[in-house]
This record gives C-alpha cells, sequence and structure tokens, in this order.
C-alpha cells in the first residue's frame, strides 16, 4: 500500500537523520576536548591554566551557542577527549 510505503521512507529518512546528527554531535565533542587538551598542555601551571582556559571558552561559546557549552560541558568534552583516543573514536562511529 502507497501509504506503507510512504511511511517506512519518512521514518527511515528521520532514522538515518538522528543517526547522522549523533555522529557529528560525538565527533565535534570530542573535537572540542582534543582541542582543549592541546592548549592545556601549552600552559605551565597546567591546573590553574586549564581551569582558566575553560571558564573563558565558556563565557564566549556561551554567547554565541547557547548553555550547551557550559563549563560543566567542557569539561565533560575534556575527559570524553581523554577516554577515547582517536583511532578509538572512529572505531565507536
Amino acid at each position: 500500500d502507497v501509504l506503507t510505503d510512504i511511511c517506512s521512507i519518512i521514518n527511515s529518512a528521520r532514522d538515518y537523520a538522528f543517526q547522522s546528527v549523533n555522529i557529528a554531535l560525538v565527533e565535534r565533542n570530542w573535537l572540542i576536548g582534543y582541542r582543549i587538551a592541546e592548549e592545556e598542555l601549552k600552559g605551565e601551571g597546567r591546573a590553574d591554566y586549564g581551569t582558566e582556559i575553560i571558564k573563558k571558552l565558556s563565557k564566549e561559546l556561551k554567547e554565541e551557542y547557547g548553555k550547551s557549552f557550559d563549563a560543566r560541558n567542557l569539561y565533560y568534552f575534556l575527559n570524553f577527549r581523554k577516554m577515547y583516543c582517536k583511532r578509538c573514536l572512529y572505531l565507536l562511529l
């Protein structure tokens, strides 16, 4: 039946879109964590320097992109990057 086929097409496309967005967000979060980690390693007093980087980034990113980029989430991104090496990330995706 035509309606069933069209509903199936719509549902498949929707599911594919959700999956694609989820993959992009995982990769984005890992890359943000990677970039923060790179910047942290340049600092002399690493712990204090890292905290300041995250505070500053959070303030600027929240203004541009909203509350999803608060300091807590940036720490999550950083920890996510530390937990999964780049090779492991691509295996997950």
